[in-house]
């Protein structure tokens, strides 16, 4: 009789240090055990998704109580992949999608997180832009060597922005809101002096999800009438006709040709290049005269007895 008296002792103390070890709640309350429930949402409060296209959202709930996500009314443009779970789960990932907003106003909605026996939800925010509209006249015409402004016009619903991809070519204004009346709005875009033949740039005009592109170019004017007379032996003075809007320079590959101006700044207007040739004293020659204008090059040949 002592001996089992002595284990059912033992075997008390045994329990009691068990439970002091492993600190074990022995007064579970309602209150305990609706703390111990937790639901946890990594979301964003806020995204913001394109109008055409958009990219799914997505992120993780995270808890130990069936959850749910409720849409906002009118809110049938977002799928939401689960919407719910109906029991606990360690992480969920959920995917956001949204529709095409073909509408011309922007619009949003909310999603609700909820979980059982969860006082706070988490609230996520979800805003669409709206579907946009451009429409860009370009110019008409060409720059000139000279350079200057030339316009060109945008319309659209959103806001604008323009990029040029030369750094020749700048605009009056980079970017800007749509017009309160609908109506087109004029950008002046000018190009700087250029000092060679052609050049393009390519102008951007954006808005929202819509692009248009446009080349724009730059032309100089380089007309050249050759000298096709053969000069006698005792010597001549003639001259070029150049009409250029570029500076220009002229050579010989002789001597005995020499001109009265190596180089100069056309205008666009007839110019006149005067040459003399030196009289020969030997047999006949050749000379070659070469005009330079925008990185361009022409030449002929001149003969003299």
């Amino acid at each position: 009789m002592k001996t089992i008296i002595k284990s059912i002792a033992l075997l008390s103390v045994l329990a009691a240090v068990s439970c002091q070890q492993f600190k074990i709640d022995t007064q579970m309350t309602p209150e305990k055990a609706a703390a111990s429930i937790k639901l946890v949402c990594d979301a964003l409060d806020s995204y913001n998704v394109a109008a055409t296209s958009p990219e799914a959202i997505t992120f993780n709930v995270s808890s130990n109580t069936p959850w749910t996500i409720v849409r906002s009314s009118g809110a049938d443009w977002i799928t939401v992949t689960p919407s719910s779970s109906a029991v606990s789960s360690l992480v969920s990932d959920v995917v956001i999608t949204c529709a095409n907003n073909t509408s011309a106003t922007d619009r949003s909605a909310t999603l609700t997180v909820k979980g059982d026996n969860i006082v706070n939800s988490k609230v996520i925010t979800i805003k669409q832009s709206r579907h946009g509209n451009l429409y860009v006249q370009p110019m008409m015409a060409d720059y000139s060597a000279k350079g200057g402004p030339l316009n060109f016009t945008i319309q659209s619903n959103l806001d604008w922005e323009v990029r040029s991809s030369a750094a020749w070519l700048t605009f009056n204004r980079e970017s800007g809101a749509p017009d309160p009346e609908g109506k087109a709005i004029t950008v002046i875009a000018t190009a700087a002096p250029s000092e060679v033949l052609e050049r393009t740039a390519t102008i951007t005009v954006i808005a929202g999800d819509n692009e248009e592109t446009f080349d724009v170019s730059q032309k100089g004017i380089f007309e050249l009438t050759e000298v096709t007379r053969t000069f006698y032996a005792s010597g001549d003075s003639d001259f070029i006709l150049l009409r250029t809007d570029l500076p220009w320079t002229v050579m010989s590959d002789k001597d005995w040709i020499v001109f009265t101006d190596h180089e100069g700044t056309g205008d666009g207007s007839l110019d006149q290049i005067e040459f003399t040739v030196l009289p020969n004293e030997g047999t006949a020659r050749e000379a070659e005269i070469k005009v330079m204008a925008g990185g361009t090059e022409k030449s002929f040949t001149v003969k003299q007895d």
